[in-house]
């Protein structure tokens, strides 16, 4: 979300990387512009990490104007992880 006094300043990327030591990796990227209504508000997204399962990563969330507005106020909420609980075999999906 880009906050409403900083809606005429442009659009905003906002990024999340996976770091591993020294090495990121981009694992989420979205522009979002303000200028259209539909991009005004909080926007939920959801990141599959399965690759990193079992390792201890560092999360790195962003955000950088784009164009030329130079500045801007993007707002990150609640980053939310969670485990898919494994499937009972035994049990009936009716």
């Amino acid at each position: 979300m880009v906050m409403v006094s900083a809606w005429a300043a442009g659009a905003v990327e906002f990024s999340v990387s996976a770091c591993e030591s020294d090495a990121c990796e981009a694992v989420f990227r979205k522009r979002v512009d303000p200028g259209r209504s539909a991009e005004r508000g909080f926007l939920d997204q959801a990141v599959g990490l399965e690759r990193w399962a079992g390792r201890e990563i560092v999360l790195r969330f962003q955000a950088h104007p784009l164009g030329d507005a130079g500045v801007s106020l993007p707002v990150w909420a609640d980053p939310v992880l969670g485990v898919p609980r494994a499937r009972d075999p035994a049990a009936r999906n009716l």
